[in-house]
């Protein structure tokens, strides 16, 4: 026995031991969690059991941080790094109906975020805004978001990627960070907090009254269900003076409008069950809805809902055909257009395209679906996992790949009028970070306020 017990044994056995036995840890608490269904995950037990599950995505944060700040902002596909920047496919100044692009990235030269306004019609940069001035902001922040624990300030704006800019006509541009405040920046990149009250996340947009909604993160969470990291996401409708018109859980909707069996029924639990990426709101009256209305896109339930706040009623959901939706726009008054990211649960492989994404065109007259460019995104190879969005731009179509880097317009044949890859001096790919088309009246307002307002200092 005891030459058992003090036998040499190689140091490489050891840590195989070891590894195994971490592993078998983290596979055990994760399957007790994951079983773990209904009420509050609380208790020594559960708190246990969600350390040691939790300690692979640990582990990852602390490789990305020591790695750098640039690492988890690469794209998650290099299929374009051999383009860099803009291609035209016309000639400058020979197509004033295009408008402009405020091109929302990070920028992988500079490891910051900016916003840059081009002009489509002359191929030229008009303005930039960049996220650099951020200290006063996180020092002075009512919360701390995870990702931002224990980093400098400077990495933090580093980190920070400017979520859908949302240009005014006076040179303002609004935006919330990565799970951050609400923020305004000037023609200088000068900030100011708007609103704070939240976490603010994914899309930003503007209604009839030039007020805003976006996606907000419920902290402390409003109903009773998984454990501390448990996302209870809500919609926010917040004031130019950054005044809370209206705020509600996603869940709670879904529960006073007798469809809380999309979260409560389900076999499996899932600590993100909504995933709420992008509220659209209606701007004037139609068939099938009213103004102040406003659609909701729920990625993890592969739905599109329209929901009435004034009177707290579901109207009209609709899950599938897509899949993991994540963009939704009303087109008219009886039509809505989905970016369908296609893109199928496959269990530890995460999400996976089925084919390509593609734009799904919803009729409500007709209770019909149409891909019309459905050729374009196969020629073009748009197969987005997670986030994009797209935009109907008279008979073309512009989306943005996110996580590919890339901003592309084109016909239903996939024949490209401009494109944009977000290639770095260092030869990799950045992601973008939900940019939008700016019409051309709006464009020229903010470039005669640039004109006028002269060189930043």
């Amino acid at each position: 026995m005891e030459k058992l017990f003090f036998k040499k044994i190689e140091l490489w056995v050891v840590l195989l031991i070891v590894m195994l036995g971490i592993v078998f840890s983290v596979m055990l608490a994760g399957a007790v969690r994951h079983n773990m269904k209904g009420g509050d995950k609380t208790g020594k037990l559960a708190s246990v059991v969600n350390e040691i599950a939790s300690l692979p995505a640990n582990i990852n944060k602390l490789i990305a941080t020591a790695g750098g700040d640039k690492v988890d902002l690469e794209a998650q596909s290099h299929r374009f790094n051999s383009l860099k920047g803009f291609q035209f496919n016309y000639t400058a100044n020979t197509r004033p109906d295009l408008g402009y692009v405020l091109v929302n990235r990070y920028d992988g030269d500079v490891e910051y975020s900016v916003f840059e306004l081009f002009d489509l019609n002359t191929q030229k940069i008009v303005h930039k805004w960049n996220v650099t001035k951020l200290d006063s902001v996180w020092a002075s922040a009512l919360y701390e978001a995870e990702y931002l624990d224990d980093m400098s300030l400077r990495n933090r704006s580093s980190r920070a990627r400017g979520l859908h800019g949302l240009l005014t006509e006076n040179g303002d541009l609004y935006s919330h960070l990565t799970d951050a405040p609400f923020l305004k920046f000037d023609l200088c990149s000068n900030v100011d907090v708007i609103n704070q009250d939240r976490i603010y996340h994914h899309s930003l947009e503007e209604d009839e009254e030039g007020d805003f909604w976006m996606p907000n993160r419920m902290i402390p969470k409003t109903v009773r269900l998984g454990d501390d990291n448990f996302k209870d996401d809500g919609i926010s409708h917040i004031s130019k003076n950054g005044d809370v018109l209206f705020e509600k859980s996603v869940i709670q909707i879904l529960d006073e409008n007798d469809l809380s069996y999309l979260i409560y029924g389900q076999g499996k639990f899932n600590n993100d069950p909504i995933h709420l990426n992008d509220i659209q709101p209606v701007l004037t009256d139609g068939k099938y809805w009213n103004k102040g209305d406003v659609f909701l896109s729920i990625r993890e339930l592969s739905m599109i809902l329209l929901y009435r706040p004034s009177t707290n009623k579901v109207i009209w959901h609709r899950q599938g055909p897509w899949l993991h939706q994540h963009d939704v726009d009303v087109l008219n008054d009886h039509q809505i257009l989905i970016f369908n990211n296609n893109a199928a649960s496959s269990g530890i492989r995460g999400l996976e395209v089925r084919g390509h994404s593609n734009a799904l065109l919803y009729d409500f007259d007709t209770q019909s679906i149409h891909s019309h460019f459905q050729e374009g995104f196969e020629k073009l190879d748009i197969s987005a996992k997670t986030q994009g969005r797209s935009e109907l731009i008279g008979d073309e179509l512009f989306v943005e790949d996110t996580t590919a880097g890339r901003l592309v317009q084109f016909d239903k044949n996939g024949n490209i009028t401009w494109q944009y890859v977000n290639t770095a001096g260092d030869g990799k790919v950045y992601t973008m970070n939900l940019s939008r088309i700016i019409p051309r009246e709006l464009g020229d307002k903010v470039l005669e306020k640039v004109k006028l307002n002269g060189v930043c200092p």
